[in-house]
């Protein structure tokens, strides 16, 4: 297997190249959202968030996405009302399965072009 650098990620998609099974997302699919994601999330002006995905596809979209827009990324071991509580004046919003919380749909944005992720930026 040929390992992709972190900061490398989001340059070249590699659509051959699976990233989950189920359900499936290889890693052509992963660069679109994740910089659909980047570019919603600089559009609406987010600074940080909190992160909390079942899914781990998605999480890696979240992460990747948010990092390549600057996003700072707070990730909650739990969304119990306490944790929320702690965290809601540090995050601009929270990204989660919830029903009341932003969801990865709610950021689809012609994405940003694809560029080395700056990973000592990344928080």
């Amino acid at each position: 297997m040929n390992w992709i650098k972190l900061e490398h990620l989001l340059l070249k998609a590699e659509p051959e190249r699976g990233v989950t099974a189920e359900p499936a997302l290889d890693h052509a699919l992963l660069c679109v959202h994740a910089l659909s994601l980047a570019a919603g999330l600089q559009a609406q002006g987010v600074q940080r968030i909190a992160v909390h995905l079942e899914d781990a596809g998605e999480l890696a979209i979240a992460l990747f996405g948010a990092w390549r827009a600057g996003v700072s990324v707070l990730l909650p071991a739990d969304l119990q009302p306490q944790t929320r509580q702690r965290w809601s004046n540090e995050v601009d919003l929270w990204l989660t399965d919830q029903p009341d919380d932003a969801h990865l749909v709610d950021f689809q944005h012609p994405p940003l072009a694809a560029a080395a992720l700056d990973l000592d930026r990344c928080s």
